[in-house]
């Protein structure tokens, strides 16, 4: 969609909700401003009536279409952020980039595998060893493959 039919459409957006809102608050302040006259059985003053419905419309219309500028100049910050475009060159750094990444990850999953595994084969030799001559050797061994472990 281009800028311009995107800045139609946004208008027509403010000023359809800028009269919606406008019939409310317009409607509710017009019952609040001629209560005696409503309760009184009094004409309705029409200058006072039409005064305030063009008055909540046009601080409700001013309100969101500078609301509508401010969040369009975040917008523009933040492709200016970029230079305005994002270039191949910049593009194929972050793709570059991503590949060590998930090179980097494939390592370190392998590593924590690996030693997974040997955690695995150290708790089966705990859960053979017994209360013989040789468990203090077997203790010892298994101490020092966790020291090993932890080390890398």
């Amino acid at each position: 969609m281009s800028n311009a039919s995107e800045s139609k459409q946004n208008k027509k957006i403010v000023i359809s909700l800028s009269i919606k809102i406008t019939l409310l608050l317009g409607t509710l302040l017009m019952v609040i401003n001629q209560w005696t006259e409503f309760m009184q059985g009094d004409t309705v003053q029409w200058v006072p009536t039409v005064l305030t419905y063009l008055v909540v419309f046009l601080f409700v219309y001013g309100f969101q279409a500078w609301q509508q500028k401010q969040q369009e100049k975040q917008g523009d910050d933040v492709a200016e952020g970029f230079g305005g475009q994002v270039s191949p060159q910049h593009i194929n750094a972050l793709y570059k980039q991503a590949m060590i990444v998930e090179r980097n990850a494939h390592k370190a999953n392998a590593a924590f595998n690996h030693q997974l595994k040997t955690i695995h084969q150290l708790i089966e030799r705990t859960q053979q060893l017994d209360n013989s001559a040789d468990f203090e050797q077997s203790h010892t061994e298994l101490v020092y493959e966790l020291q090993q472990l932890e080390a890398r």
